[in-house]
Order: C-alpha cells, then structure tokens, then sequence
C-alpha cells in the first residue's frame, strides 16, 4: 500500500461526523465550482488543520466519505 492510502486509512479511522460532512463539502465544490473554490470551504480547512494535511486531500477526503458512508 503507498503512503497517501495508508495516510488517508488512518485519517479515515478517526474522522468523526463533522469530519465526514468537511469531506463531503469539499468534494461537492470540488466538482462543481473547481479546485480553487473547493480550497476555500469551511470543509477544506477544517480538515487541514485538524489532521495537518498539506497534500493529498481530495484523496484523503474521499477515503473518508467512502468509508462513512
């Protein structure tokens, strides 16, 4: 398994409700509105500053959504 997975595996086994809702609303701009856009949520930042992450967060983000749902 590469690290972004094992990284994101982990992430996803601590994410709480809130988290899950952070990924799903950076994942739904990041569709709709563009990556730029998706960056500037309330979602995105809060993931950011919770679990430190500096790359990789629609992956990370998915992982999460997938695993919480």
């Amino acid at each position: 398994m590469n690290p972004i997975d094992e990284a994101a595996r982990e992430i996803s086994v601590q994410a709480t409700t809130l988290d899950v809702a952070a990924a799903r609303q950076f994942l739904d701009a990041n569709a709709t509105e563009g990556r730029v856009a998706a960056m500037r949520t309330s979602g995105a930042g809060h993931l950011i500053r919770k679990y430190k992450i500096n790359r990789n967060l629609s992956a990370i983000a998915r992982r999460i959504v997938a695993d919480h749902t």
